[in-house]
């Protein structure tokens, strides 16, 4: 063997060495990259779940704090929208809830209205937080809904019926109102008296019953004295009716033809002023 194969054996043997020590060097250094970079993954979800879990607890916390604060107003809320809209809902709750001819009351087209109500006027109005406290527990918002409307209601028609009676001509009232005021007094006065309803009424407006009597009433608020019309129609609604009397109440006065045709047909005419003395003229004409 010569020097030179000797120094080629030696050198080979080193290369080996070298390339051995470079390969592990290599895998330690992989292997401490991919332990590095999972330890860092772990680490950085680790991160983000608990940022994550942060975040959503803080928005939890911020709907709780809304839906608290919203519980404290909703009843405020809903008690000015009802307020603001109480011409029209106590309009809409005497037309709606009229018992009919046999004196039932079907309250479906009450019922119908307050959801359309609801639906169309007050869940806009309340506010975001509002609204999830509305529908949260809509049950129970929506009979105090009803309650609170059905009282608004009463009162309203009460305060109206005292400034008809504070006022001379009525102005502040429409048709609807006069009649249902005309129904008021009577029953203040012990009749059990009902408007009709608002079309089909056969040309009585309100009906009272007393003592036997049961009287059709034509309810006219005129800006001028009521004419013919109104006898004409009164009077064929004590046939329809069965009743025992008919009149017309009136806040103008009344021409002299509606005078003569009222005499003959025995039909009573009455002022406005007069009407808590209805069951005495009855007596009277019977």
């Amino acid at each position: 063997m010569t020097t030179a194969d000797v120094v080629s054996f030696f050198g080979l043997l080193l290369l080996i060495g070298l390339i051995f020590d470079a390969t592990r060097w290599l895998s330690i250094t992989l292997l401490v990259l991919i332990g590095g970079g999972t330890a860092w993954y772990a680490y950085a979800k680790l991160r983000r779940s608990a940022d994550t879990r942060a975040w959503q607890a803080q928005m939890e916390a911020e709907r709780a704090a809304e839906f608290r604060r919203a519980s404290a107003t909703i009843e405020g809320s809903i008690a000015a929208i009802v307020a603001q809209h109480m011409p029209t809902l106590a309009r809409k709750h005497r037309q709606l809830l009229q018992p009919d001819e046999y004196g039932v009351t079907n309250s479906s087209r009450w019922d119908k209205e307050v959801d359309r109500f609801v639906q169309a006027v007050l869940h806009p109005a309340l506010t975001s937080g509002e609204r999830q406290v509305f529908d949260h527990n809509t049950g129970s918002y929506r009979q105090r809904l009803r309650d609170q409307i059905e009282v608004g209601a009463a009162k309203f028609a009460a305060q109206q019926a005292r400034q008809f009676r504070n006022c001379g001509s009525g102005d502040d009232l429409t048709p609807r109102d006069f009649e249902h005021w005309c129904a008021e007094t009577l029953r203040d006065h012990g009749w059990a008296a009902r408007p009709t309803p608002a079309s089909g009424d056969q040309g009585a407006d309100v009906v009272a019953e007393m003592h036997g009597h049961l009287v059709v009433i034509q309810c006219k608020l005129y800006s001028k004295p009521v004419g013919n019309k109104a006898v004409q129609e009164v009077h064929s609604a004590r046939t329809f009716y069965g009743a025992t009397a008919a009149a017309v109440v009136s806040n103008a006065g009344f021409t002299p033809s509606a005078r003569t045709l009222a005499r003959s047909t025995g039909v009573l005419l009455l002022d406005r002023t007069e009407l808590p003395q209805l069951g005495m003229l009855v007596r009277r004409a019977s």
